[in-house]
């Protein structure tokens, strides 16, 4: 009974329509090939440098700073662009001049600066830099690949010409031998006796010259040297408050007197966006009294004051506008007519 059931549902199974699809493979076609079309480059101008052109920002990427109590000095920095400095500063005694309150001038050591250091940099072109540099008693001296050099000027010397000539020939004597003697004496006698005259001639002048010059005024002057000046009295002042006042007295009777002062004065500035605000500052205020007398023996007295109105000096031989004089024009009398040719009164 078991077997006639399977041997039906199998008779069932192989009877009914079966469901099954196999899989659908689509067709493969070889791709097509088309030419890469081929266009031309485009010619874009070559950047040129402009100024007013804005680049990255730049940063500071590190810094020093030193200062020391001998006053020394260094310090550096570096930037994000590369570029570098370098710099040292140290005292160093040199040779100089002083000049005293006489104006004398006094050689001695002095302590001076001397500074040293090194930048390199790029240029916008890319063209890179180092510069080095060195400047003390000996001037400023810069050390770069990129300065320029003065030109060697090479030349020959010149020659010396070879001056070519000939010896003058001895002349042959006109005297015999048997006369040479006394040719000889006759002309040492006539050379002595020339000479005689000769000396006497000069002494003679010597004479006449030194009696005109002892005769005629003298014109020489000494040369006119004046008297050394010196300070006599002297005074200085200076207070905490900023005023001061000073004056001096020299020998020749050359006084000065001056002094100063902190005053509150009004003033009008003008802020970034053109607006005008006033404000009290303190400035300084100057007056003083000097008294001299010229080479000529002519004396001289000036005075003055110095604020917010201007320097105002007083003396009476400073010169004076002139006064200029006229009279006032009058003014013309209007009488009034009526239509008729008569006048109102």
């Amino acid at each position: 009974m078991k077997l006639f059931i399977i041997a039906v549902f199998l008779a069932v199974a192989a009877a009914a329509p079966s469901s099954y699809k196999p899989e659908y493979k689509a067709p493969s076609y070889p791709a097509p090939s088309y030419p890469t079309p081929s266009y031309p480059a485009p010619a874009y101008p070559a950047p040129s440098y402009n100024k007013d052109n804005k680049y990255a920002d730049i940063t500071v990427t590190s810094q020093s700073d030193e200062r020391n109590l001998d006053g020394s000095s260094q310090w550096s920095y570096a930037q994000s662009d590369y570029t570098t400095r370098e710099e040292s500063q140290v005292q160093k005694k040199m040779q100089g001049v002083t000049y005293d309150s006489y104006g004398k001038e006094s050689y001695g050591e002095v302590l001076g600066n001397t500074n040293k250091g090194s930048s390199y940099w790029v240029s916008p072109e890319g063209q890179k830099f180092t510069l080095t540099w060195m400047a003390d008693e000996a001037g400023f001296q810069p050390k770069g690949d990129h300065l320029p050099v003065a030109p060697v000027h090479v030349y020959e010397l010149p020659v010396a010409p070879v001056h070519e000539y000939e010896l003058p020939r001895r002349r042959p004597s006109v005297h015999p031998t048997s006369d040479y003697k006394k040719v000889f004496l006759i002309n040492a006698n006539h050379q002595s006796a020339s000479l005689s005259l000769t000396v006497n001639m000069k002494l003679f002048l010597i004479a006449v010259v030194l009696a005109i010059a002892s005769a005629a005024p003298s014109s020489y002057k000494k040369e006119y040297k004046a008297p050394e000046i010196t300070i006599v009295s002297q005074s200085d002042e200076r207070n905490l408050d900023g005023s001061s006042a000073w004056s001096y007295a020299g020998s020749d009777g050359t006084t000065r007197e001056e002094s100063q002062a902190q005053k509150k004065f009004v003033v009008t500035t003008v802020d970034s966006y053109g607006k005008e605000i006033k404000q009290e500052v303190f400035g300084n205020t100057n007056k003083g009294k000097s008294y001299w007398i010229s080479p000529e023996g002519q004396r001289f007295t000036l005075t003055w004051a110095a604020d917010d109105a201007g320097f105002q000096p007083k003396g009476d031989h400073l010169p004076v506008a002139p006064v200029h004089e006229y009279e006032l024009p009058v003014a013309p009398v209007h009488i009034p007519f009526n239509g008729k040719g008569y006048k109102i009164y």
